[in-house]
């Protein structure tokens, strides 16, 4: 969906008309073509080695356990034609539409907006929620929230995701299981195989079982609220915070 103009917005320091913005945009979409960029590559504790294994990612030879393969992340190095070596970052600042999202607010362009992943869950990973962009504006120094999407590459026999809760739940009874290392009794498991689709709005309760290759493209957004660390009460994964109050928002 193309973003909203602005009409009073600030472009590399200087006001412009719109139809300045439509002619400088012409211009910059001109030089763009199909880039490939090298992968950030993230090691986790839960992560695998399927993702070079079954043939997703190209990886060098190792023993290290990848857990995500981060496709747009503005660090991500461009591989091929005319911007080779520059980063995706760098090439926003430049460029900006059509690479960055003008949301209208303090004048302020944004980075990339979508953050394309590949995950390979060997475990179960924690139980999350991400806020919508109304309580991150409000709660979480004006940041936006996060929606995302999986598509499911690869997942063993009864493999299962938690999307949900089982019934409509108060904010008591969330805040109660967690405190209680029990959020499980209500969470919602449906079971998932190769070529499904799953489509997680901010606010949803979710967490990824063991066993499952996906690819996932998401808001480009660092918030996320953890109900429980792979479900143990108060322990921090990399430097992760459990956030009780906030999870039962």
């Amino acid at each position: 969906m193309a973003p909203v103009v602005d009409h009073q917005y600030v472009l590399l320091s200087r006001s412009l008309t719109s139809i300045e913005l439509e002619r400088e945009s012409e211009l910059k979409t001109q030089c763009l073509y199909p880039i490939r960029l090298k992968a950030s590559l993230h090691e986790t504790i839960w992560g695998g080695y399927r993702l070079g294994r079954d043939g997703w990612k190209r990886l060098a030879p190792g023993n290290a356990t990848i857990g995500e393969a981060w496709e747009t992340e503005v660090s991500t190095v461009v591989e091929n034609g005319p911007y080779v070596g520059r980063t995706l970052g760098e090439l926003v600042d430049e460029v900006r539409y059509p690479l960055a999202w003008y949301p209208g607010k303090n004048n302020i362009w944004l980075r990339f907006p979508l953050l394309a992943k590949f995950i390979d869950a060997n475990s179960q990973l924690s139980v999350q929620v991400h806020p919508n962009d109304q309580y991150a504006a409000q709660h979480e120094g004006g940041k936006l929230g996060k929606t995302e999407f999986w598509y499911i590459l690869a997942a063993e026999p009864n493999a299962t995701i938690v999307h949900g809760f089982k019934a409509a739940t108060s904010k008591e009874e969330v805040r109660q299981e967690i405190e209680n290392v029990t959020l499980d009794h209500l969470l919602h498991e449906e079971p998932v195989q190769a070529g499904d689709v799953i489509f997680v709005p901010a606010g949803t309760v979710h967490a990824i079982g063991s066993g499952i290759v996906f690819y996932e493209l998401q808001e480009y957004s660092d918030i996320t609220t953890a109900c429980t660390i792979m479900g143990v009460l108060p322990l921090l994964v990399n430097a992760r915070e459990l956030h009780i109050e906030r999870s039962s928002m």
